[in-house]
């Protein structure tokens, strides 16, 4: 055990000094020290329970036989300011109960965003706050590291600051567990990077007197780091999901690349590479989440007569419901999530990275068949061979339209006609 997680040299100096007691259920407990002597600690909780603690059991291996980890005790010295410190470097004593303690008082306080050294931490308040934003960007913007307060602008900002000071590779690692708030965070970086290099690359343009064509377009036309950003909703729809933690969970991991011009701030190209997609939801779903967005929002979209009678989910097909890959979760709507406008935003997305029309409903076809796939049945006949269900001759039909494909081929391909 460190002794940054446990302190075992306490003295009778120490009694009515103030410390943390370790606790299954709140993490750490405010105490004051009454007692000390023979390797053991007594301490009283502000809220007047007491604890005797063996202050060497924390030290030993842990044993099978105890039924929940001995209690540990820690040094507590109070915070001068009800928003704690900017920087935890800065704490008088670092261990585990001051770090939470302090994030703890400024997540309180909407203070989501603390440094340990060059290390940022972003607590997800599950609202909206009005901190971000082209105004605020603006504030953090050609400012040093460290001369504003935490916040996710002042990482990608000395990101950027670094890759154009010294032109080398610069790379920003975004994690956390389930609904941490990464999808957030990469989102509103990127479209930092995006603003200001837009910015420094018209100030170097109008210092060189060379014109207004900043990253290959002109006037108000969107620049390809603009474009990378505004694609994230079509991830958004073909990875993201509800699950029971998350609204808008990632069931993948990305990695997005802005490539800049050399001695420039230009970005003139970008790269998304999306790995470990959780293919499996497709077919199946816990109880209480859902598969992926962009099923809900192709039938919100049929229901509003949006899309092609081809896709096949109009009329009183146009029910998540009546379809086996979304309605056995016992999950469809989120009260969080707008289907109708989340589709809009897809669309959007499909135009801000110039997909075709036509392509764009072939994309939405195959995604209507994969959908439709999962409504197929299949029964047993003679001599252990299987055949397509009758009841499921329509859903069939519907998967063959939509691929352009010879119906009795996909059958022959996914039934076994022979023993």
């Amino acid at each position: 055990m460190s002794t940054m997680n446990h302190h075992s040299r306490w003295s009778t100096t120490d009694v009515g000094g103030l410390c943390w007691v370790s606790d299954p259920a709140q993490a750490y407990m405010e105490a004051s020290l009454t007692a000390v002597g023979e390797g053991r600690a007594t301490a009283k909780t502000t809220d007047g329970r007491e604890f005797d603690i063996d202050l060497k059991a924390p030290l030993l291996p842990p044993s099978r036989k105890q039924k929940e980890p001995p209690r540990r005790l820690l040094q507590r010295v109070p915070l001068t300011t009800n928003n704690g410190v900017e920087n935890m470097d800065n704490l008088a004593v670092l261990h585990e109960a001051s770090i939470l303690d302090n994030i703890q008082r400024r997540f309180r306080m909407d203070l989501i965003y603390t440094n340990t050294g060059p290390i940022l931490i972003a607590m997800n308040p599950f609202k909206w706050l009005p901190i971000y934003g082209d105004d605020v960007i603006s504030r953090f913007h050609g400012r040093p590291y460290g001369s504003m307060p935490p916040h996710v602008y002042q990482e990608a900002e000395d990101s950027f600051v670094q890759l154009q000071k010294y032109r080398k590779n610069q790379a920003i690692v975004i994690c956390g567990e389930s609904g941490a708030g990464k999808t957030e965070s990469t989102k509103l970086m990127l479209h930092y990077l995006a603003v200001v290099s837009k910015r420094t690359s018209e100030r170097e343009a109008k210092r060189r007197s060379v014109g207004s064509d900043i990253d290959g377009h002109h006037g108000n036309q969107p620049t390809i780091a603009e474009r990378i950003v505004n694609s994230n909703p079509l991830l958004e729809s073909y990875g993201n999901a509800k699950t029971l933690r998350n609204d808008n969970s990632s069931r993948f991991g990305k990695f997005t690349r802005f490539d800049f011009g050399m001695g420039s701030a230009v970005i003139n190209g970008g790269h998304i590479e999306n790995l470990l997609l959780e293919k499996v939801r497709v077919v199946e779903q816990g109880q209480g989440e859902r598969n992926y967005h962009v099923f809900y929002q192709l039938v919100e979209a049929a229901k509003q007569n949006m899309l092609d009678s081809i896709t096949g989910i109009t009329g009183s097909m146009a029910n998540c419901d009546k379809h086996t890959y979304t309605n056995g979760s016992g999950c469809i709507m989120v009260d969080s999530i707008d289907d109708r406008e989340e589709y809009n935003a897809m669309v959007g997305a499909l135009d801000a990275i110039s997909v075709k029309p036509e392509d764009r409903k072939l994309i939405f076809n195959i995604t209507c068949a994969v959908y439709w796939l999962g409504d197929i049945d299949f029964e047993p006949t003679t001599n252990d061979a299987t055949k397509l269900a009758s009841s499921t001759q329509g859903a069939m039909d519907y998967v063959a339209k939509l691929l352009q494909l010879d119906k009795k081929k996909i059958i022959g391909c996914t039934v076994c006609p022979c023993s």
